[in-house]
């Protein structure tokens, strides 16, 4: 997945339509996994992937990343709306519930949303790329199961500001402790 990713975004700037990479997170993934055992989480696993693949079109890039997590990578999109009518049907094909062996399954999917148009040009790596839409996802999850939510990059900076200040509070933190020892 990393080296096709990578693979992409060297030829990005052939292309001049837009780019998006969705990170994928189940809900309720861990609770079937620990009620119907991982043999059933497999399986639906599995179902999920083929739900997937249905929504997208035959040069999309679909991948596991682990987990419940999937990544996928959306290329010749003419717009940041067109990346979004993508993201609603995935969330679609969730209001149906999975049949494994004897077991009904309702989950449903949070979508993160890195969307980058053909104008931009990026020096970002693949890592970073998947970084911001993991950000994204962490916000969808926040704000509502569910849904979607598209990267902010004054998100992103609020979020390393608070890392900072929370590094720095823990170095002066660790380092009074250590001064009265």
């Amino acid at each position: 997945l990393m080296a096709q990713l990578r693979d992409k975004l060297s030829r990005r700037q052939e292309s001049p339509h837009g780019f998006s990479i969705f990170f994928l997170d189940l809900d309720r993934f861990k609770l079937v996994n620990d009620s119907l055992g991982h043999l059933v989480g497999d399986q639906l696993l599995q179902a999920i992937a083929s739900r997937l693949r249905d929504c997208l079109r035959g040069h999309d890039i679909l991948g596991r990343l682990g987990g419940d997590e999937f990544i996928i990578i959306l290329e010749t999109l003419h717009s940041q709306a067109e990346a979004i009518q993508i993201a609603q049907r995935i969330i679609g094909i969730f209001d149906n519930p999975i049949q494994l062996e004897n077991h009904k399954v309702y989950t449903g999917v949070s979508i993160g949303i890195l969307y980058l148009d053909g104008e931009c040009s990026t020096e970002f790596s693949a890592e970073d790329l998947l970084q911001n839409a993991d950000m994204a996802l962490y916000q969808a999850k926040a704000n509502n199961k569910g849904g979607y939510c598209l990267f902010d990059p004054t998100t992103h900076s609020e979020t390393a500001t608070l890392f900072n200040q929370e590094t720095a509070l823990q170095e002066a933190v660790r380092g009074e402790a250590s001064a009265a020892s």
